[in-house]
């Protein structure tokens, strides 16, 4: 199947992205009083926008899923020069350190609080795994069990790529001016 294969990449706002996608779970939220923040600043990203948010929604419908009443969610995207960063935090139920290797697995339903609260983690966290290695990054796991989780999703900071683009564009430019100029000058 080829097509789960490509990305279809365009410049997205991913601040702009996650606002929306939450927005569409703020209702579950409000049902358990959990209260979502956010630590967002527009970071443009070069994505497939479908895919990408397959993993944004994995994320925040889990975070709900595994959080409690009067819970808090944070959501925070920030960059360095090589990444961007988009971290999930809860202070749900957390996750025992012997699972957190196997969170990943494909279908895994954990055999710990996590199954017994709400069964189905296993598809989409091997999802949020594919379609970040799609993208070239890679997805971590953190957490305290009892206390709090953290999923952190890293992706390839492709701004270089943006100003050699900048930088192949000004030169074309140069030359449709010189060409102009060149121009002008036989018709003076």
């Amino acid at each position: 199947d080829n097509e789960q294969n490509e990305l279809n990449k365009s410049k997205v706002n991913l601040k702009e992205l996650i606002q929306n996608i939450v927005y569409n779970y703020e209702s579950d939220a409000l049902e358990k009083n959990i209260d979502i923040t956010y630590d967002l600043v527009d970071i443009y990203a070069d994505i497939d926008k479908n895919k990408f948010s397959q993993v944004i929604v994995n994320l925040i419908s889990n975070a709900i899923k595994y959080t409690d009443e009067y819970g808090n969610i944070n959501i925070k995207i920030y960059e360095d020069k090589n990444n961007i960063y988009i971290a999930v935090r809860d202070n749900g139920i957390g996750i025992s350190k012997e699972n957190i290797d196997k969170i990943f697995g494909k279908y895994v339903r954990l055999n710990d609080e996590r199954s017994i609260v709400k069964e189905g983690t296993g598809i989409g966290l091997s999802l949020v795994e594919a379609l970040t290695k799609l993208h070239g990054g890679e997805v971590s796991v953190e957490s305290s069990f009892g206390y709090w989780t953290e999923f952190k999703v890293k992706i390839p900071n492709i701004l270089c790529d943006k100003k050699m683009e900048h930088v192949i564009n000004s030169n074309s430019l140069d030359r449709v001016e010189k060409i102009k100029i060149e121009f002008s000058d036989i018709y003076s």
